[in-house]
């Protein structure tokens, strides 16, 4: 951090997001970091979560407590819901891992988008002269699968039935050979295109 002050840049700290780690089946007390705030996770970072609180009291920087705003997403979704944020990948569905794969630990890209914006909201909380630099789109299109859509048509298609009066959508960079059509019914569509995206 004091290089981050030499240079100019006023740090901030986060501590690691929740693992989805339930408690056994009929398993109703347990240790973890908000067991006194409602239900709650087995913790499994220790001390690990607690290391940049207190660096961020000792030299007076702006600390965002990610793990209890994820432990209250993952709980608020519950133990079944919850699992569209991480990597489960089902038996036989790709070819790269085809016994499948069960973890709890790291995002997917769903998980990740979720995540970034509710790390997004507690920054401008904390420092609000950074909202001016936050973008939101409600869905948004890539080749390379860090979107919610592979097509710009798919992502329009989902507009229609999202219920609000404008959406956004951001394009990534790639080329997009498709025809976009417009349903009569759609609403007032953003269509964002990044640096590099064309679409033919």
């Amino acid at each position: 951090m004091n290089e981050t002050r030499a240079k100019g840049g006023n740090p901030v700290l986060f501590n690691s997001i929740v693992r989805r780690n339930f408690p056994p089946e009929g398993v109703t007390e347990i240790k973890g970091s908000y067991e006194k705030e409602g239900p709650a996770l087995v913790d499994t970072h220790g001390e690990y979560l607690e290391s940049p609180r207190r660096v961020a009291k000792e030299m007076n920087v702006p600390f965002i407590d990610l793990n209890k705003l994820t432990h209250d997403l993952v709980i608020g979704m519950g133990v079944e819901n919850s699992r569209k944020l991480f990597m489960w990948i089902p038996a036989g569905q790709y070819e790269f891992c085809p016994k499948g794969k069960i973890d709890n630990t790291h995002l997917n890209i769903y998980g990740g988008r979720i995540v970034a914006g509710l790390a997004a909201d507690a920054l401008i909380e904390e420092v609000p002269a950074l909202a001016k630099y936050v973008r939101r789109y409600d869905y948004v299109v890539a080749k390379d699968r860090s979107g919610d859509f592979f097509t710009v048509q798919e992502a329009v298609n989902a507009a229609v039935g999202g219920g609000k009066k404008t959406i956004s959508i951001l394009v990534r960079p790639g080329v997009y050979e498709e025809h976009v059509s417009m349903p009569k019914s759609s609403p007032r569509i953003e269509l964002v295109k990044q640096t590099g995206a064309e679409i033919w």
